[in-house]
């Protein structure tokens, strides 16, 4: 088993005045990242590799504090990476019990790949892989499957209006 994650909500790159690599996470991104962790902290992640932008670290903050270990960068997996290597990569059996955190359209190019070759089972739906959602890529009898987990978003009801958590 792998897990492919698409880093938290970092709010539009258009307004964000600096260089996109040092784009951090929204109030939004937090609570996505702590909702990842609530979801993926039980399963067997032996290791954390991540896309060197900011946000992309900042999703596994809460996910790297439940399991004790720290990420490590991996430039297959910032946005201009190609997806052939990166699909070479996640073939390798060292990548087995490892959570990869990337960007969207990393993510839509290797799925597109897959699609393609047919190299991993994938569900028709989504298309597209929403801010703090994931993908499990697991193997069976030599047959690759991936299973899509939409975002949690953690709230903290003292920070919601009364009248929003009334509906």
């Amino acid at each position: 088993m792998l897990i492919l994650v698409r880093h938290a909500h970092a709010g539009d790159k258009r307004l964000w005045p600096f260089g996109d690599v040092d784009r951090p996470l929204s109030a939004r991104g937090h609570q996505q990242a702590e909702g990842l962790a609530q979801l993926l902290r039980e399963l067997p992640v032996t290791s954390l590799r991540t896309s060197p932008y900011r946000r992309c670290r900042q999703t596994l903050v809460p996910l790297s504090a439940a399991l004790g270990t720290e990420p490590e960068d991996e430039p297959l997996l910032a946005p201009e990476s190609d997806a052939a290597a990166l699909d070479a990569l996640l073939a390798e059996p060292a990548a087995q019990g490892t959570l990869f955190c990337t960007h969207g359209e990393v993510l839509s190019a290797l799925l597109e790949r897959w699609r393609d070759s047919g190299a991993v089972a994938l569900p028709d739906e989504p298309s597209t892989t929403a801010k703090g959602a994931s993908w499990i890529v697991e193997e069976t009898r030599g047959t690759r499957a991936a299973h899509y987990l939409r975002p949690l978003r953690i709230v903290d009801v003292r920070d919601e209006d009364p009248a929003t958590l009334a509906r």
